[in-house]
């Protein structure tokens, strides 16, 4: 695939990594039963795939690499370390590739669900949300938050995206 994207395209300039899988446990037994299978898959979604994309990529004039993780990286999780732990690993890596490749405008966002789009509006995570009281990023204002950081030079290699509120509520 990307021999075809370099033929089209020329060169991979960016890569943007958004992939994720979380099984949310019924309850803490179910976490503790949880199989290891199961941590390596959740994990490797996040984690596996960028280093495999860079790896694929080492040869390409890398200028932007995205990887969009969680607050619940930064912050935590009841019954879902796995995920917790790939999405803070994802972001991790955008600050090795920054050391690794300078010419590379790395960064990793933990930022909390958006509304209407990804695993947030599953009915456990619009549970969760109900629960916490939190209010979904608007798409319109998670992509006014990404460009303002990528126009800003991605000064940092992680960015945590919240609402005040919920961090002062919750951490």
């Amino acid at each position: 695939v990307l021999a075809e994207v370099r033929r089209l395209s020329g060169p991979i300039n960016g890569i943007v990594h958004g992939a994720g899988i979380q099984g949310v446990p019924a309850s803490v037994r179910d976490m503790l039963e949880q199989s290891i299978e199961s941590a390596r898959k959740t994990i490797a979604i996040k984690c596996t795939a960028m280093l495999e994309m860079l790896r694929l990529t080492e040869q390409d004039p890398l200028e932007h690499c995205i990887g969009f993780g969680s607050i619940s990286g930064r912050f935590g999780s009841n019954s879902a370390s796995y995920y917790c732990a790939g999405t803070d690993m994802l972001c991790k890596l955008m600050g090795r590739l920054r050391r690794q490749r300078p010419g590379c405008r790395a960064v990793g966002f933990h930022w909390h669900g958006w509304a209407d789009v990804g695993m947030i509006t599953r009915p456990e995570g619009l549970g969760t949300a109900k629960i916490l009281k939190l209010e979904l990023l608007a798409p319109k204002d998670g992509v006014e938050y990404l460009l303002n950081e990528l126009e800003a030079g991605s000064p940092e290699s992680e960015v945590v995206v919240t609402n005040p509120k919920y961090f002062l509520l919750y951490h």
